[in-house]
């Protein structure tokens, strides 16, 4: 049976909390690797042996985790040399891993767990073209193994990759970083920055107002430019004063382009007006929602957080994700008078299955769950506690956002409907 082959790739600086979690799950199979480690604790224990060797190293923790389809069964054969065969492509030639085999979800999918580290040269493995590395790994692999191509809607030329000029900055930033000469490790570019904005502003399909809107919050300033007719002349994007025309991040995120390869949703007479609006509103490090003067300045509960447990790097991505979402629907809330002061300064929005909180005096934000309980924790935008955040809470609240976005702004259409019916009343009259 022929499969697309999909790897996500993830860095951290904790071994114990990812080994616990890959163990962890119901049906988890270690089934291949190079350490001799029995469980977490060892493993993890046996990982700390080749961080010693560059504790200049901040994240040591590579995890990537490779799925088929649903349906696609492979032995674990077939599993232990393709995580093989991936990890030397990445020049993980030597370097301690462990893979785990996963059943729980509808497609089957592996976990490697590696150190970053070379036992060889005590140097980190070189990360800065990995992005652009591992699509290319993945489709030589496809043609190894006699898999099918690659299914992705954003190839090349779809996506622009960053200049040789950048790669070189990055590769160079890369090294001083592994040999202590710099704090900190490189960033993406601000054209990878952006592509990466959009594409998290759009995995379901929204309307364009709603994406202009949501990377607004992001700290990017989308633009779509109007000709004097009225005709759209195109869309820019702007971050860190440095601004992008859409066809210099590629085809996909062109205006055209958003519709043909991301789903979102135009329509002249619906959006317009509030593109428009939007256009002369500020990104988010302007911008800022004004909360009523006659909000309560109180103290938050004396109850001190617990201990935190140690967070995954799974974990700690699907936190961040959720933040931005949970946050803006919280403040949606707000604006409308559904959210209310059920404690003394701590403001709380409740649905049908999850609820909100937030203590203004403390920065406190949580994410609670009707049945599980609490599933997040920050503080002053920072995660505190993510242990039971599943991808199906983050679908759920994405969904909320979108819908609540759509209600709002299909509330502003309405009175300016009726705006507009009340002037030609008044002139006919």
């Amino acid at each position: 049976m022929t499969a697309a082959l999909i790897a996500k790739q993830i860095k951290g600086s904790g071994f114990r909390g990812l080994l616990n979690y890959v163990e962890g799950k119901e049906g988890a199979r270690r089934i291949g690797g190079n350490m001799v480690g029995r469980n977490a604790r060892e493993l993890a224990a046996e990982f700390k042996l080749s961080w010693k060797l560059s504790a200049r190293v901040k994240k040591p923790v590579y995890h990537v985790s490779m799925s088929v389809p649903k349906g696609t069964k492979l032995n674990d054969e077939t599993w232990n040399v393709l995580a093989q065969d991936y990890l030397e492509k990445m020049d993980f030639t030597a370097n301690q891993y462990a893979v785990y085999k996963h059943s729980d979800r509808s497609h089957e999918h592996i976990h490697i767990v590696a150190s970053r580290v070379r036992l060889d040269t005590g140097k980190a493995v070189d990360d800065a073209y990995d992005f652009v590395t591992s699509k290319k790994v993945l489709n030589e692999l496809v043609l190894i193994h006699g898999l099918a191509p690659l299914e992705t809607s954003l190839n090349e030329p779809d996506k622009r990759a960053p200049t040789t000029g950048q790669k070189r900055r990055q590769m160079r930033e890369q090294k001083e970083y592994d040999s202590g000469k710099r704090d900190k490790p490189p960033e993406p570019t601000v054209l990878e920055q952006l592509q990466d904005a959009i594409d998290k502003a759009s995995p379901d399909k929204p309307t364009m107002p709603v994406l202009i809107e949501r990377l607004k919050n992001q700290g990017v300033d989308a633009r779509i430019q109007y000709q004097s007719t009225g005709r759209i002349n195109g869309i820019s994007y702007a971050l860190q004063s440095v601004k992008f025309a859409g066809k210099k991040l590629g085809k996909a995120y062109t205006f055209p382009g958003l519709q043909k390869y991301r789903g979102v949703s135009y329509e002249s007479e619906r959006d317009d007006d509030f593109i428009k609006e939007l256009n002369l509103r500020p990104p988010a490090e302007q911008f800022s929602i004004q909360q009523p003067q006659e909000l309560p300045q109180k103290q938050p509960p004396e109850k001190p957080f617990e201990k935190l447990p140690q967070i995954s790097a799974e974990q700690q991505e699907r936190a961040e994700q959720i933040y931005s979402i949970a946050w803006n629907v919280f403040q949606r809330a707000f604006r409308q008078g559904k959210a209310l002061e059920e404690i003394p300064g701590i403001w709380s929005y409740r649905g049908e299955n999850y609820a909100l909180s937030h203590s203004q005096e403390s920065d406190r934000f949580s994410i609670s769950n009707r049945e599980r309980g609490e599933l997040a924790r920050y503080e002053a935008g920072l995660v505190q506690l993510a242990q039971a955040i599943g991808q199906q809470d983050l679908e759920i609240l994405r969904r909320h956002d979108s819908a609540q976005q759509q209600r709002e702004l299909l509330e502003k259409q309405k009175q300016q409907e009726q705006q507009t019916r009340h002037k030609k009343v008044d002139y006919e009259r």
